[in-house]
């Protein structure tokens, strides 16, 4: 929580002060408070008593700065040796402090710890089982041991193999960094495919990449 990052409690005779990231606060006592991004003060008077009453999370209950994005396209490859930057085409509408720039690029707005989680639907038309590999870009740059493999099942019974991938990373970001994810495949047969909605049960579009950050 941002109002316990860096806090000076100091009492000498009847001076008190606090100092915590935000907004800043003044009471009759000398009181001294500075607020966070999630977290809000309101403070009562009396001619003797300062009252401060501490509120968390924003109206919509988080605390840290967050995004949700997905992508609604087929996402396919030309060629097997080349690595292919991961497309977002929608953000969530309640994003806060987190944005994706030029379609794929997931930068933030504020420095910060975040977790980034990322689930990705793969489908193969091939007979054979083929392998994919996903990892993350930090500002352009590969992240050191941010990669991840896995082996798409072949087509069968006349419908694509299928298979869904999940990973997450904790990152430190500047203010102004982005993340792109990235991948490949072994063969031009594997996709990142979005299955539209269907009914008989009702069941929504599943898009071919959900990806999620948040600063914790």
């Amino acid at each position: 929580m941002n109002f316990l990052r860096t806090q000076l409690i100091q009492r000498q005779s009847d001076l008190m002060k606090v100092r915590l990231d935000g907004q800043v606060w003044e009471s009759q006592s000398i009181l001294n408070v500075q607020s966070g991004h999630g977290i809000t003060f309101a403070q009562t008077e009396t001619h003797n008593v300062s009252t401060l009453t501490v509120s968390v999370g924003d109206a919509d209950g988080s605390i840290g700065y967050w995004g949700a994005f997905y992508d609604t396209t087929d996402q396919t490859i030309t060629s097997t040796t080349t690595a292919y930057v991961v497309g977002l085409n929608n953000s969530g509408p309640n994003n806060d402090g987190v944005s994706v720039v030029d379609g794929n690029k997931v930068t933030v707005a504020h420095t910060g710890v975040y977790n980034i989680a990322t689930s990705v639907q793969l489908t193969s038309t091939s007979v054979q089982i083929h392998d994919a590999w996903f990892w993350f870009r930090k500002n352009g740059v590969d992240l050191p041991d941010s990669c991840s493999q896995v082996s798409v099942p072949q087509s069968h019974g006349g419908n694509p193999g299928a298979l869904l991938f999940y990973v997450n990373i904790m990152e430190k970001l500047n203010a102004g960094d982005y993340i792109q994810l990235v991948w490949n495949a072994n063969d031009t047969a594997v996709s990142l495919e979005t299955i539209p909605a269907a009914v008989s049960p009702v069941r929504p579009r599943n898009p071919s990449v959900i990806l999620t950050i948040n600063q914790v």
